[in-house]
């Protein structure tokens, strides 16, 4: 058999090999960007846990928005509802003001020291037959909350899923909305909403420690990942 002969039978076989080749790089780039899908339900649930630091004194509404900032970037959907009660507002300090030459000058006070924290929340959970049945269960209660807001009735897509994907967050001093001081605020998210919301930890580099009752050194330094709906790039591609 010539030369020619086998270069021509050849060809096909070449060729399709190519195809499948092909293929099987589309197919894989398909599953890679799969991989990070997560199948996800809407779960609206409210969260309550008193706000306690030993000795210390904070704003109500410092904490307040601090928590709705926080709880924004960890995929909280519109209508967040953060409140924070017990606080001693009003209460009148006197303070020892040096620049008029030891003056006592009253101040009003917004703080408390154990704050209730509620917390009505919107966020992405996954999708397991526990999931669905707790939101089947619940269905009687959201179709009420749905009429009285006024909403006309309850979403059709309830406890239907959609795509979501691992949102990674750090959250330390650098965040826009957190400082050093607030090692005790992370702590007690962490330990009463993270577990309630889609929310894992993946390293806590944070140097937080208290030396004494009313005094923390270090600061915080958390990274985490938030289940958040996947973001569709709606980029459009105008040069032709």
């Amino acid at each position: 058999m010539s030369m020619h002969t086998l270069q021509r039978l050849a060809l096909p076989l070449i060729l399709a090999g190519s195809v499948l080749s092909g293929f099987q790089s589309n197919a894989l780039a398909a599953s890679i960007a799969d991989v990070g899908n997560v199948p996800a339900v809407w779960k609206e649930q409210q969260i309550r846990f008193y706000f306690v630091t030993p000795g210390a004194t904070h704003s109500c509404n410092a904490i307040q928005a601090k928590l709705r900032a926080l709880l924004t970037d960890l995929g909280a959907a519109d209508g967040l509802s953060v409140n924070v009660k017990s606080c001693t507002d009003g209460i009148r300090k006197a303070a020892l003001n040096v620049r008029s030459g030891g003056r006592q000058d009253d101040f009003m006070l917004d703080g408390a020291t154990t704050p209730l924290v509620t917390i009505t929340i919107r966020s992405l959970v996954p999708e397991t037959p526990e999931t669905i049945a707790a939101l089947q269960a619940d269905r009687g209660t959201a179709e009420l909350r749905a009429l009285v807001r006024q909403e006309g009735g309850l979403d059709p897509a309830y406890a239907s899923a959609v795509a979501g994907e691992w949102k990674q967050v750090r959250l330390s001093d650098r965040t826009r909305y957190l400082d050093a001081s607030d090692c005790d605020l992370l702590q007690q998210v962490r330990a009463q909403v993270f577990a309630k919301m889609a929310v894992r930890v993946v390293k806590d580099s944070g140097t937080c420690q208290r030396r004494s009752v009313s005094l923390r050194l270090g600061a915080p330094n958390l990274h985490v990942e938030a289940l958040v709906p996947v973001r569709r790039d709606t980029t459009t591609n105008t040069t032709g």
